[in-house]
C-alpha cells in the first residue's frame, strides 16, 4: 500500500503549487495523464487526506534537496613496508579520520579532489604505529668491542590538522600538531620524543588552483642512561635535543585536458636543525670540542618537490612524485609512483611505489604502501 500510494503520490509532487500555503488550486490535482483529486487519492489509498497533501509536498521537497552525491565523513588506513639496507627494515601502520563541517560534493570532478574543488573546512585526527627492525650494536660501558645484536624501535605518534576555508573570498589557514613518542631498542636509551606544530595560510587562484605557506617547528629529545667509565675513556650524551624550523612554499593547480583531469603541484622547503648534546663526565680526557657539554651542531637543508598525476576518469589516476633534498656537500633524491581506484563511489584502494636515495655514503631504499579509505 505504502508503494502504491509513492506512486500516485510522484506526478502530482511535480506541481510545486501544491507546496504553496496560499494557492487556490487543490493539492493532487495534477497527473501526466488525469486528473486525481485529493479525495480519491484518500479513498483509494486508504490514508487520511490530510496525510495525502502534506505527503505530496514532503516528496517534492526530499526530491530536490537530498544530497545524493555528498559525504562529510572520511576514513582511511594505510600500511606501508620500506627495506632502508640489507639489514634494516621499516613498517608503518595509520588510521586516520577526518570530518568536513561542509559536506564534499564529488560531482564537481574527480572523485579524489572533491573537498579541494569544494572548499570544504575540515578537522582530522590520525594515529600512526611505526616499527624499525635494524642490525646494531649496544653501548657498552666496558673496554670490550660491542655485540652486534637485532634491534627494534617502536613508535606511536598522533597528529591532528585542520583547515578553515572562507568560501567566498577563497582564503584559508589552518595547522598542525604532533606528537610521538618512540621506545628505542638500544640498551640504555631510555627513549625519545618529537613534538611538532605548524600554521598554514593560503588562497584559491580561481576554481582549482592554491598557493599557500607553511610554518613548522618540530622539537626532539633523546636520553640515555648515565655510564660510569673506569679506567678508559668514554663520550656519551646524556640526552641528544633537536630543534627542527621549516618553511615551505606549495602550489596546486588541478585542470583538464581533453577529456582528463590533471594535477601539478610544487614545493619549495627550507629547513634548520640544530642539534644540542649534554654529555656526561668522561675520563681520562676531556670529550672533544664536537661534543662538549652544552655543544651545538647546525644545519640548513633545501628541498624541492614536483608531481603531477592523470585522472583518465574520475575514479582513477596515476601520479608521480620527485623530491630533491639536501645542502652544499650532499644532495639526496626520491621518487615515487602511485595510483587510486575508486571501485565504488565513496570507496577507494591506492597503491604506492619510492625509491629513496639519502645521498652520500648512505644506502638507497625502497618501499611500498597500500592504503584504503571511505566516506559518507
Amino acid at each position: 500500500m505504502v508503494f502504491d500510494l509513492i506512486r500516485m503520490l510522484l506526478p502530482r509532487a511535480l506541481d510545486a503549487r501544491c507546496c504553496e500555503p496560499k494557492s487556490e488550486t487543490p493539492c493532487a490535482t495534477w497527473s501526466p495523464t488525469r486528473r486525481t483529486s485529493a479525495r480519491a487519492l484518500h479513498v483509494r489509498s486508504g490514508f487520511p487526506r490530510w496525510f495525502v497533501h502534506g505527503t505530496g509536498c514532503a516528496t517534492l521537497l526530499v526530491a530536490v534537496t537530498a544530497p545524493a552525491d555528498e559525504y562529510a565523513w572520511e576514513i582511511s588506513g594505510n600500511r606501508s613496508q620500506a627495506n632502508l639496507s640489507g639489514s634494516s627494515d621499516a613498517t608503518t601502520t595509520a588510521v586516520a579520520a577526518t570530518h568536513y563541517f561542509t559536506p564534499v560534493d564529488d560531482t564537481l570532478g574527480p572523485y579524489r579532489y572533491g573537498a579541494f574543488l569544494s572548499r570544504s573546512s575540515e578537522i582530522t585526527g590520525a594515529v600512526r604505529h611505526d616499527t624499525r627492525e635494524y642490525l646494531g650494536f649496544g653501548i657498552s660501558p666496558t673496554p670490550l668491542p660491542a655485540v652486534a645484536m637485532n634491534l627494534t624501535d617502536r613508535t606511536d605518534a598522533y597528529t591532528v590538522s585542520g583547515r578553515y576555508v572562507w568560501r567566498e573570498s577563497g582564503w584559508y589557514a589552518g595547522g598542525t600538531a604532533q606528537r610521538a613518542s618512540t621506545d628505542v631498542g638500544q640498551p640504555l636509551v631510555t627513549g625519545a620524543t618529537l613534538d611538532g606544530y605548524s600554521a598554514f595560510g593560503g588562497k584559491y587562484l580561481g576554481r582549482a588552483m592554491t598557493l599557500d605557506l607553511t610554518l613548522e617547528s618540530m622539537k626532539g629529545r633523546t636520553d640515555v642512561e648515565p655510564i660510569v667509565c673506569v679506567n678508559f675513556p668514554c663520550v656519551v650524551p646524556t640526552s641528544t635535543k633537536t630543534s627542527t624550523k621549516n618553511v615551505g612554499l606549495a602550489v596546486q593547480r588541478l585542470g583538464k585536458l581533453a577529456a582528463m583531469h590533471y594535477v601539478v603541484a610544487g614545493r619549495v622547503t627550507s629547513t634548520r636543525t640544530e642539534v644540542r648534546y649534554d654529555v656526561a663526565a668522561t675520563l681520562p680526557f676531556p670529550p672533544p670540542p664536537s661534543l662538549s657539554n652544552g655543544s651545538v651542531w647546525s644545519e640548513r637543508r633545501r628541498s624541492y618537490a614536483a608531481s603531477g598525476e592523470l585522472l583518465p576518469t574520475t575514479r582513477v589516476g596515476v601520479r608521480l612524485d620527485y623530491t630533491s633534498f639536501g645542502n652544499d656537500l650532499a644532495r639526496g633524491d626520491a621518487y615515487g609512483v602511485s595510483t587510486t581506484w575508486f571501485f565504488k563511489r565513496h570507496v577507494a584502494v591506492q597503491f604506492s611505489w619510492l625509491h629513496t636515495n639519502p645521498g652520500g655514503s648512505a644506502p638507497s631504499y625502497r618501499g611500498w604502501g597500500v592504503a584504503s579509505l571511505g566516506r559518507f
